[in-house]
């Protein structure tokens, strides 16, 4: 599903990237949780992909979501969702300055 391309930055520096060798998979789940954002009927699979997304924060920047009221109904109760909606506020830093843990490189502090 990965692909490695090797290269140099600045005519020094090793560089390995991971590339998508076959980006139709990727279509097809961002097309599925498209539909279901759109109004159609999820399957169990698709809620746990779907609140992964979504707590996790990657969804919002997949598709705009219009206040998320679907989104939250969909996932409430999906327990993938809730296990990462719980590590992500115990462990990053909020702009308050409260929570467990320091901001995390992955949610876009530094």
């Amino acid at each position: 599903m990965f692909g490695a391309a090797r290269s140099r930055t600045l005519g020094l520096i090793p560089v390995e990237r991971y590339e998508y060798a076959d980006v139709a998979p990727l279509r097809e789940v961002r097309a599925l949780l498209g539909r279901v954002l759109r109004g159609h009927k999820p399957d169990a699979r698709t809620v746990t992909l779907l609140a992964l997304a979504h707590r996790s924060g990657v969804l919002g920047h997949l598709f705009d979501l219009d206040g998320g009221k679907r989104v939250e109904e969909l996932v409430r109760d999906d327990w993938a969702g809730q296990a990462v909606k719980t590590y992500v506020d115990k462990t990053t830093t909020k702009p308050d300055g409260s929570g467990d843990g320091m901001t995390l490189l992955a949610s876009g502090g530094s």
